[in-house]
This record gives C-alpha cells, sequence and structure tokens, in this order.
C-alpha cells in the first residue's frame, strides 16, 4: 500500500480491479436469486431486465410531463387567459342576448341565434374542456377538494347538456328546456370568481355569513316580525271599514307589511292608510318597528358581514404565507439533495482521479446570487454577514477617527517645536 493525495492505493491495480469484478459478479447473480432469476434463461433475463428499465423510464417521463402540466395550470399567463376567455364569453352572451331579445320571430317567440354565437359558444367551450382536463391531469385529488372546481365543472356539465340539448330539440318542450339551459349560461360569469383570489375572499365571507352566523339574525328578525304583526292585528284590524283593514287583517298581510317596514322601501302608503283610519299612536308603532328592525338589526347584519370578511382575508393572508414558506421549504430541500448529490458525485470522482483539489477548483465561481445556500454554516449566515458588515463599518469609523486624531497631535507637536525655536531664536537675538 503506499498514499497518494491522502487516499491509499494498492501496487497492483489490474489484481484489485479483477477482484471488484468479481465482487459485483456476486451482488448481481444474489440479486438475480432474490428477484426469482435463478433458473432463466439470458433472454428471459434480458426481457425482464428490459421491461423494468422501459418501466422506469415510462414513469419518470410521465412525472416529468404531470410536472410539465403543473407548471402551465400554475402559471400567471394561464391564468390570465382563462380570465380573458370569461370576459370574452360574458360579452358574447350580453351581445347575443340583446340580439334575441329585440328580434322576435314571426311566431311570436324568441328569435334564433346565428350561427356565429353557435361557432363562438363551442370555442368557449372547447377551451373551458382544456381547462378542466390540463387541471384534472395535473392533481385528480386537489381538483375535487376545491369548491370552486367543482362549480366550474357543473357548469362545464350544463354547457355540454345546453349543446347536446340544441342538436336533439325538436317538439316545444324540448325548446323550452333548451331556452332553461340557454339561460343558464349566464352562470359563466361566476367562473370570475374562481379565477380572482379577492373575490374569493369576500365570495367565502358571504357564504360563511349565509350558513353560519345570519342564522341567529334571521331568527331575532322573525321573532320581531311576529311579536309587531301580532299587534298590529290587534290594533289595526279591527274596523273592516277603515282604510288600513286590508293591510292588518290578518297575520299574512301584517307580516307583508313589516316585512315591506323592514327594508324601508315603500313604507309611507301603508303609514299613511293608518293615520287616514286614525288609529292614535299609530306612529310611535311604526317609528319603534323601524328602529329595532331595520336599523339594529340590519346594521348588525352588516357588522357580521364586515367581521366575517375581515376574518376571511386574515386567512387567506395566512394561507398564502403558508405557501410561500413551504414553496421555500420545497426549493431549500431540493438545493439540500443537489447538494448532497452532488457531494457523493464529487467524493465518487475524488476516489477516481485521486485529487479533490482540481475538483474544487472547477466548482469556484458557480455560485450564483439566486442559490439557495445551508444556513447552518457561518460564513452562509445572513445574520452573521450582517454582523460582520456593521463591524467592518464601525472599524472603518474607528480607523478614520485615530487618522483624524493623528493629524491633530502632529499638528499639535509641530506648533510646540514651532513656538521653542522661536523663543530660541529671540534669547540668541
Amino acid at each position: 500500500m503506499e498514499a497518494n493525495n491522502g487516499l491509499f492505493t494498492t501496487k497492483k491495480p489490474a489484481q484489485w480491479n479483477q477482484q471488484r469484478a468479481t465482487l459485483k459478479a456476486t451482488e448481481l447473480f444474489k440479486e438475480f436469486e432474490t428477484q426469482g432469476g435463478a433458473g432463466k434463461t439470458d433472454a428471459a433475463l434480458f426481457r425482464s431486465e428490459t421491461h423494468r428499465i422501459d418501466d422506469g423510464k415510462k414513469k419518470k417521463r410521465r412525472a416529468l410531463n404531470k410536472k410539465f402540466v403543473i407548471r402551465i395550470v400554475e402559471h400567471r399567463l394561464f391564468n390570465w387567459f382563462i380570465m380573458a376567455v370569461i370576459i370574452c364569453n360574458i360579452v358574447t352572451i350580453t351581445v347575443e342576448t340583446e340580439y334575441v331579445a329585440s328580434a322576435p320571430s314571426t311566431d311570436g317567440g324568441a328569435a334564433e341565434t346565428p350561427p356565429v354565437f353557435q361557432y363562438l359558444d363551442l370555442v368557449y367551450l372547447a377551451i373551458y374542456t382544456i381547462e378542466a382536463a390540463l387541471k384534472i391531469y395535473a392533481d385528480f385529488g386537489i381538483y375535487w377538494k376545491g369548491g370552486y372546481n367543482r362549480f366550474d365543472f357543473f357548469i362545464l356539465t350544463m354547457s355540454y347538456a345546453q349543446w347536446i340539448a340544441s342538436l336533439v330539440a325538436t317538439g316545444s318542450t324540448n325548446l323550452t328546456v333548451l331556452r332553461m339551459l340557454r339561460a343558464l349560461r349566464a352562470l359563466r360569469a361566476f367562473r370570475s370568481v374562481s379565477m380572482v383570489r379577492t373575490l374569493q375572499v369576500i365570495v367565502n365571507a358571504l357564504t360563511r355569513t349565509i350558513t353560519r352566523d345570519i342564522i341567529d339574525v334571521i331568527i331575532l328578525l322573525l321573532i320581531t316580525i311576529f311579536i309587531y304583526a301580532v299587534m298590529g292585528v290587534y290594533l289595526f284590524g279591527d274596523d273592516p271599514t277603515k282604510p288600513a283593514y286590508s293591510d292588518w287583517a290578518s297575520l299574512d298581510k301584517a307580516f307583508h307589511v313589516l316585512w315591506v317596514w323592514t327594508t324601508t322601501d315603500g313604507w309611507q302608503g301603508y303609514q299613511q292608510k293608518l293615520e287616514d283610519s286614525g288609529y292614535s299612536g299609530n306612529q310611535y308603532f311604526a317609528m319603534s318597528f323601524i328602529f329595532i328592525a331595520s336599523m339594529i338589526i340590519t346594521n348588525l347584519f352588516i357588522a357580521i358581514i364586515c367581521e366575517n370578511i375581515d376574518e376571511a382575508t386574515q386567512a387567506d393572508r395566512a394561507l398564502q404565507l403558508y405557501k410561500l414558506r413551504k414553496a421555500r421549504q420545497q426549493k431549500r430541500d431540493m438545493f439540500m439533495r443537489k447538494q448532497k448529490s452532488d457531494m457523493r458525485n464529487l467524493v465518487a470522482q475524488q476516489r477516481l482521479s485521486g485529487n479533490m483539489q482540481e475538483l474544487l477548483a472547477k466548482l469556484a465561481g458557480t455560485l450564483r446570487h439566486d442559490d439557495i445556500v445551508a444556513q447552518s454554516h457561518l460564513s452562509c449566515n445572513l445574520t452573521w454577514l450582517e454582523t460582520y458588515m456593521v463591524t467592518l463599518h464601525y472599524h472603518e469609523n474607528t480607523m478614520y477617527r485615530i487618522q483624524q486624531t493623528h493629524f491633530r497631535i502632529a499638528n499639535s507637536l509641530a506648533e510646540i517645536v514651532d513656538s521653542r525655536y522661536s523663543a530660541r531664536l529671540k534669547e540668541e537675538i
């Protein structure tokens, strides 16, 4: 054995390589035995190995394709393109609706849709189908977990149902169904919600308000309306000859009047009938109900919506921050895996070539400014680097002050020498 660049190699490399080849052949034979390769012919072993390699290539190719599709679906330009298609579709539906409404047919029904709108609808349908197919291929499980994705798929299904119905529609009943399906195309405008994150925050807040918090407010409002309805029937529904009797004769009519008072839209007519009927104190009845139902409960409803929007906004910010941290962690993990792989390759090359310094010299200067570095090393720690830069700044400032002090001392010494020299000249004169 002799030393070579810090490693030990044998004096007989040929004999060592032969022993290494023997060990490798023994390992391959054991691997064939564990995989059921014993007793097979060379052709069978070759076919099985070929199939294994082909399966690995197919899996790798499928993973690359899926990763490419994910990058396309999550790209900003793709989302902008789908949003532009949705806007164009809304404009097309608007123009088509105005055309059909302003050009009735001879039999009194709606006018036939021009072929250009049918072709444009097929183009939009094809784009939506391709979008849904790409998202499903990118991640099947996550696609069906998203509520907006399920809503988009429902709209896509209804669009296909409308297209199929337009092909087979013959009778009046089928034409009615076709008109209903065409009317449902207006739901495509809601697809813009799934493309704009801020709209999703508002919709989530409204959904939570309707499904959870608003129930208590609605119950409180109904109880208030019920109490005032019973009171109104007994106070204003006793005399059929008075004008207000038709509004307060029964509980359902009283509910209707009080609901109008809740919205404060058109309540003056009902209040005028009470004035004409001569009921004393009806103003206090109306003012108290409008104050409780319209001002307090309605504002309470608005406050709940604002609170839910604020909570949804905070939740969205937390989600975006989590995604950002997760992306950074994935990038950091990818860098660490790449770093370990490069280090293994370097060690393997160093074992073969025996010169590690040359390999490190090749890597010098290859680190880019946007590459992630390991924070565990002191020289790569941002806090340490910042502290070091601040220390250098203080060091430079200190050196400047020392220089200024040195200059002052030199000037003072020069003045002392000059004054002594002047005094000596005077003494000699």
